[in-house]
């Protein structure tokens, strides 16, 4: 809440807010490809999950499919059923839980896996 001051007279407080931080921004995420399957793996951050990326474009416009992890403690993901003779970039960013949706962090930097 906010109170505005004048004169040591105290107005109006303000409606009450609260907020959230986002979650960090992750580092590049580990790929080792094999076949039709991507193991992907990441550094634990604050968050209640996180989001995997993935997309034949590295600009991520065409593409692209993702997958929600759900877990604080869970820091690996396999893709699988990839074109296994297609290059593929692969990004991760972290989500909390927040009022009716979700608070992201940025997407990491991308990973390769040929």
């Amino acid at each position: 809440r906010v109170v505005a001051v004048k004169d040591g007279v105290e107005g109006m407080p303000s409606d009450a807010l609260h907020t959230c931080a986002a979650c960090e921004t992750m580092k590049v995420p580990t790929v080792a490809k094999s076949g039709s399957q991507i193991k992907v793996g990441w550094e634990l951050v604050g968050s209640h999950g996180y989001v995997v990326m993935w997309s034949t474009d590295p600009t991520f416009k065409t593409g692209v499919s993702h997958k929600y992890i759900t877990g604080h403690s869970v820091n690996n993901y396999t893709i699988t059923g990839i074109n296994s003779n297609q290059t593929y970039y692969v990004r991760v960013r972290a989500w909390r839980n927040w009022d009716t949706g979700y608070v992201y962090g940025a997407w990491s930097d991308y990973a390769v896996a040929k």
